[in-house]
């Protein structure tokens, strides 16, 4: 496990007041952060669990930005290093008997005697869980922290705009030039928590307005991006190892306005 988990979820329960956050001690020893299942979560929540998945490894924040005739926000995910990144968040597994999807640093293999480990479920986690949760990963429930997330809660909409990130790396990966990628800055929209929550089938339109940066230490053959540009986000530019600029889509944020009103 990356040594930067057990801190950050540390400092998550520090300020869970502030976050929205739930915080529980079950009998077994297991801490639960619920970061979005009964919790209130929001904006910040969000960015907990994009610290988590990704290990302390990316920058993200949230920040009112024009797009068209609307001030909307926006998602800034930054990564110094995005194949360590990338690779730390690509693990995920289906738990079979709590029906639960299992991602995190935690899933690395690594023999560490913590887990922090986020959990996708609309239920909130209990004992049987948590027990389950710590047998597959090899550890005492006792020295397991969980962060609990519902795809139908207000903080999902925002960890899953830092996800295009994650994405973007699986279509690196798949052509095996994962190892190309030495930079990236991902400005993605999220639908508003208070417009999710009463509108959860409403999909964020990110393809026509998100944008992209990338740094490659070697070049690509850029119809790679076609399965990223236009179905996950609108434009990519990236910078080759010789200085040349290129650029893939466009945004049309008259149209993302349009779309959400």
């Amino acid at each position: 496990m990356h040594p930067d988990a057990v801190e950050l979820i540390d400092e998550a329960i520090d300020f869970a007041g502030n976050l929205g956050l739930g915080v529980t001690r079950l009998p077994t020893e297991t801490t639960i952060v619920d970061v979005g299942i009964d919790a209130e979560g929001g904006y910040e929540a969000g960015l907990v669990l994009a610290e988590l998945r990704y290990a302390g490894q990316v920058t993200a924040d949230v920040r009112p930005r024009r797009l068209g005739d609307l001030t909307w926000p926006v998602v800034d995910v930054i990564a110094d290093r995005p194949t360590e990144a990338i690779e730390l968040a690509m693990p995920a597994i289906q738990l079979a008997e709590a029906d639960i999807t299992l991602t995190g640093p935690s899933l690395d293999g690594s023999t560490d005697p913590f887990a922090v480990i986020i959990a996708e479920s609309t239920q909130p986690i209990g004992d049987e869980e948590a027990k389950a949760i710590a047998d597959h990963l090899g550890v005492n429930p006792s020295s397991l922290y969980i962060a609990g997330v519902s795809p139908g809660h207000p903080t999902w909409c925002v960890y899953e705009a830092t996800l295009s990130l994650l994405t973007l790396g699986e279509v690196f990966e798949a052509e095996g030039v994962l190892d190309h990628l030495e930079g990236a800055l991902l400005r993605v929209p999220t639908t508003p928590p208070f417009t999710y929550e009463t509108s959860p089938d409403t999909p964020c339109p990110r393809s026509l307005a998100g944008r992209a940066h990338l740094s490659l230490g070697e070049s690509i053959d850029t119809q790679l991006l076609d399965r990223f540009v236009e179905s996950i986000i609108a434009q990519v530019t990236f910078t080759t190892p010789d200085g040349t600029v290129h650029t893939q889509g466009s945004t049309d944020p008259e149209a993302f306005a349009e779309t959400i009103t």
